[in-house]
């Protein structure tokens, strides 16, 4: 339904770095930001999407072949179980949230949750030192984050196919423990 997405294959499709993707409906806008001509390329063929034409990678790198390699791996059924597990564990890290007290900041069905506390909201604890004590805690890794127009709040972004609703547990469990941090 989008008109165009950016998508970080490392995260869904759990390759290393450095295989971002880019959607568009517009073709024609692709070409004008990158399309360049040269006497040692082939013509453009009539109806066919010639990646050095529409993209960065005018060499094409064998950044690809990672997600290739995932693909192949995993299938689409795995990668289909595996992104509605993560997006359910989403749904219940909102709820496990809501229960004990925090506050959610973004509405999105992607497994990446933006919350917020009244003890951040009344500035007796910063996001930053909630974030650092879960960290450091070594169970669980989330991130403050400063969205659009909104005070600063935290991040948990599930991309783990083995998040559990214990991890989540544990995840609220030290949260509830950073907020006494000061």
């Amino acid at each position: 339904r989008a008109d165009s997405v950016t998508w970080d294959a490392h995260k869904w499709l759990s390759v290393p770095y450095a295989a971002g993707m880019f959607f568009s409906r517009h073709r024609a806008a692709l070409l004008a930001a990158f399309d360049i001509a040269s006497g040692y390329m082939p013509e453009p063929r009539e109806g066919s999407d010639d990646f050095y034409r529409v993209s960065l990678q005018w060499t094409r790198r064998t950044l690809g072949l990672k997600v290739f390699a995932a693909l192949a791996a995993c299938g689409v059924t795995g990668y289909e179980t595996m992104i509605d597990h993560q997006t359910a564990m989403g749904r219940s890290l909102r709820e496990k949230l809501v229960s004990a007290g925090w506050t959610l900041v973004n509405e999105t069905p992607l497994p990446v949750v933006c919350f917020a506390h009244r003890e951040i909201a009344a500035g007796r604890v910063t996001a930053k030192k909630v974030a650092q004590h879960v960290v450091h805690g070594g169970r669980a890794w989330i991130s403050p984050v400063k969205l659009a127009n909104r005070p600063p709040c935290l991040r948990a972004c599930i991309t783990s196919w083995k998040t559990t609703p214990e991890d989540l547990d544990i995840l609220v469990a030290a949260l509830g423990d950073a907020l006494g941090v000061r």
